[in-house]
């Protein structure tokens, strides 16, 4: 799925058709999915560089490609970058991170987390 998410992007710019947000939220959904993490960060960069705003649903997607990858401090940072860019996680976002954290083990950052999805009213 992931490669053909790169043929649509790839399809849309030969046809001077600009990618939105949404279309950026699903090729990043589908790199996760085909265990591509770094190209979904890719893409979300990529975004920041179109000046297209990523959203809840951006940012849940990379999140999500790096638990599948275990890659609990990449995902971590995207959260920080998330708040750093006023986007407030919500459900899926923290429990996402939640699980990333729970497979590699990182206990602390589970317990920190939860704490602030309840301060957030956003507990998984």
């Amino acid at each position: 799925q992931w490669q053909q998410a790169l043929d649509l992007l790839g399809v849309m710019q030969k046809e001077n058709q600009m990618p939105d947000v949404t279309t950026y939220s699903a090729t990043v959904s589908a790199c996760g999915k085909g265990g591509q993490w770094q190209l979904a960060l890719y893409f979300l960069r990529v975004m920041n560089q179109a000046d297209l705003v990523p959203n809840v649903v951006t940012y849940s997607a990379a999140i999500s490609s790096c638990e599948k990858s275990q890659k609990w401090q990449q995902a971590l940072d995207i959260l920080m970058i998330m708040l750093q860019s006023e986007v407030l996680p919500n459900t899926i976002s923290y429990g996402t991170l939640i699980t990333a954290c729970e497979r590699c083990e990182q206990w602390k950052q589970v317990l920190l987390l939860l704490g602030y999805a309840r301060n957030s009213h956003s507990a998984p």
